[in-house]
């Protein structure tokens, strides 16, 4: 909201080393996948303890846009979407920031949310990022 859009194109990591990665995602990237779509994706992420992020002065939706960098293996994406800021909204224990993804300029169907806690550690990741790859 607020009118400022920010958006992450950047590759993050190079095949290989996603590839890798993906094989002991939830070990390595402090996440359980507790739902998958059909491709076997998953849909639903609940994050350990641990998985913090510290981001001083970083914005709910920059630090929901920093985890899902650093959790783009889980859907075998290396190039991120654009991710557009949908709304955040203030539950009890955080924030959950809505993100469109756009690919190209075009929207893709769904959104992923993200669920911080006002320390920046992630409690949950809903929906499936698409890679530009």
């Amino acid at each position: 909201m607020g009118g400022r859009s920010l958006c992450t194109t950047a590759p993050l990591l190079s095949s290989s080393l996603v590839r890798s990665a993906v094989a002991t995602a939830p070990v390595n990237l402090g996440v359980s996948a507790v739902a998958k779509d059909q491709a076997g994706l998953p849909s639903l992420l609940v994050a350990a303890p641990t998985a913090q992020l510290a981001l001083k002065g970083a914005t709910p939706a920059d630090i929901a846009r920093a985890h899902l960098a650093r959790l783009a293996p889980m859907w075998k994406v290396d190039a991120l979407p654009d991710l557009r800021t949908a709304g955040e909204v203030t539950v009890r224990g955080g924030t959950i920031t809505r993100l469109t993804q756009e690919l190209e300029g075009l929207p893709v169907l769904g959104e992923v949310r993200v669920m911080t806690r006002p320390t920046g550690e992630l409690v949950a990741v809903n929906g499936t990022l698409v890679g530009q790859d």
